[in-house]
């Protein structure tokens, strides 16, 4: 395997990593894969390996290279015979930079042109700085779905007596010793690192570094989801800051629920710190909920953040069991058949091309073809996945819509996929502007996309 080394014209972003488990459909005699960028350069390559029948196998050799704060999109990844007289690739694929820099380890199964297909696992060694990641990426590299300065900040300060936490997020920290906390958790790679820097600071400059984190994030975290941000300023009532919160995406939730669950405990003290819900508000309103709207939002997002610490506990209430919740709304009885499994395992954001491995690995069925819940929740539990929150009873009825266009089964409907299901909708009677201004508000065209869009209907129809 070759890692070729990076030019020295910008940061790298981290280390990819492509391990190519098979190729199908190929008739060579051996073979080697490299990866490309958008001009050309060969990024990394392995060795030939000698194929059996019409299957290679390139496992033993990962493809690594250096991701450049430079780097355009989109690669390509080819698999070459050595010896052709007319050129050695044999067949390739685009991978989409995003693909390649997820904040998780992907196997993903991918077509070839102009024949044949690979599997392959695709993971990224993030070293980014913290401060101004996408939350997405800080919270997989965090703990619990929550970034490392978030989770270090909140459990530095909850270890404060009450009188140390007097004016805490309202009395400013030194900026040169905030600025120089910033760089020490921007270079922390765990949970643990950051805790170490953040208990050697003044009470006052953690406090500052954590707003300044939250500040920083884009999109602000309580506008990870418009549908979500349009519901947290519709009303501020506990039910309905409850549907709201719903709606933010999975590491938005658990980012909010533990940022939160501190606040509320700073307010328990308020007596002595003097830090109420009120006063809790006016300091994070603006950070918390930060756009183009700030000056003419200013109350409406201080209204927000003090409505969500005072009514916590109510907010952030356990669900019932989200698993059994996704299969009763899905489920005859105690048994799923064969559409309704595909269909929990969607809402539970798990997709055949995407994870195949757990598609490897599916429930025992009964005699008559179906599964029974023991056999998925134990199906669940072995890919060590949190459970999302279960979605508008409504809401369920719209993912085996979905599937009707998702022929990839990627979880991500392509251009083809996405006409298909605009004119689905035209088709059971939705009123929709067009093709752009339903993509916009969908804000993509993956499965939460469609569902978040969804929900935010049932909302505002308050269904």
């Amino acid at each position: 395997m070759s890692h070729f080394a990076p030019r020295h014209d910008a940061a790298s972003l981290g280390t990819v990593g492509v391990k190519i488990d098979v190729v199908n459909g190929l008739s060579v005699k051996e073979a080697h894969a490299k990866i490309v960028d958008e001009h050309g350069r060969t990024l990394a390559k392995n060795d030939n390996v000698k194929s059996v029948g019409d299957t290679l196998s390139l496992d033993a050799q990962p493809l690594q290279f250096e991701a450049l704060a430079s780097l355009q999109g989109p690669l390509k990844l080819e698999i070459r015979e050595p010896g052709r007289l007319y050129g050695s690739t044999v067949a390739s694929c685009t991978l989409p930079l995003d693909a390649v820099l997820l904040p998780f380890e992907a196997d993903v199964e991918l077509p070839l042109q102009p024949k044949g297909s690979l599997k392959a696992t695709i993971y990224f060694a993030d070293r980014r700085p913290l401060y101004g990641l996408d939350l997405r990426a800080a919270a997989a590299r965090g703990r619990n779905d929550v970034p490392a300065v978030v989770a270090a900040c909140c459990a530095c300060l909850d270890a404060l007596p009450p009188a140390k936490q007097r004016g805490l997020y309202r009395v400013p920290g030194d900026n040169a010793e905030v600025s120089r906390v910033r760089d020490a958790l921007d270079a922390s790679r765990s949970f643990e690192d950051a805790l170490r820097v953040v208990q050697s600071a003044e009470p006052s400059v953690v406090a500052s570094a954590l707003k300044l984190y939250l500040k920083e994030l884009t999109p602000a975290v309580l506008r990870c989801s418009s549908r979500a941000y349009a519901a947290f300023t519709a009303s501020q009532s506990p039910s309905k800051l409850r549907d709201a919160v719903r709606l933010l995406p999975p590491h938005a939730h658990s980012t909010t629920k533990h940022l939160f669950g501190h606040l509320r405990r700073v307010a328990d003290q308020s007596e002595e710190n003097k830090m109420t819900p009120g006063n809790l508000g006016v300091c994070f309103g603006p950070t918390l909920c930060h756009g183009d709207d700030d000056l003419s939002s200013m109350d409406a997002h201080n209204a927000i953040v003090q409505g969500l610490v005072e009514h916590f506990d109510s907010v952030f209430a356990p669900e019932v069991d989200a698993f059994d919740a996704h299969f009763d709304a899905l489920a005859t009885g105690d048994t799923l058949d064969k559409d309704g499994f595909e269909a929990l395992a969607y809402a539970l954001g798990c997709f055949p091309a995407v994870d195949a491995d757990a598609f490897a690995d599916l429930p025992r069925r009964c005699e008559d073809g179906r599964v029974s819940r023991d056999e998925c929740r134990a199906w669940w539990a072995r890919r060590g996945r949190a459970t999302p929150p279960p979605l508008n009873a409504a809401s369920y009825t719209m993912v085996a819509f979905f599937l009707n266009y998702d022929e990839r089964r990627a979880g991500v409907l392509d251009d083809e996929g996405f006409a298909g299901l605009y004119q689905g909708l035209l088709d059971a009677g939705y009123q929709l502007a067009g093709p752009e201004a339903l993509l916009a508000e969908m804000g993509g065209t993956s499965f939460r996309d469609f569902v978040g869009w969804f929900e935010g209907l049932c909302a505002a129809a308050d269904v």
